[in-house]
């Protein structure tokens, strides 16, 4: 017999509703976290989290600005050519 994988799909919270991808109505929750967890807690988690994608992009959005070689401020802050390659700049 074939085993298959269980998802972990629970019902949104009511401010939650509409977000929860292709099914509307569910979320996915390995965790169980939207059972344990008020609502406000659960929003709150919510904001945090898009937040910290948010820094993430930018930050590989400076990475990649270093690596491209255009880093004319911190050429300048640092009085000297900076290097390329992101973590021997972050070193200089």
């Amino acid at each position: 017999p074939r085993m298959e994988k269980q998802v972990s799909v629970c019902a949104l919270p009511k401010s939650l509703e509409g977000t929860g991808g292709p099914f509307s109505d569910a979320c996915w929750d390995p965790a169980g976290l939207t059972k344990s967890n008020s609502e406000e807690t659960i929003l709150q988690w919510r904001a945090a989290e898009l937040k910290h994608g948010r820094v993430a992009m930018l930050a590989c959005g400076g990475w990649f600005h270093t690596a491209a070689g255009l880093h004319p401020i911190g050429d300048a802050a640092a009085r000297t050519r900076v290097s390329d390659d992101p973590i021997i700049a972050l070193q200089q």
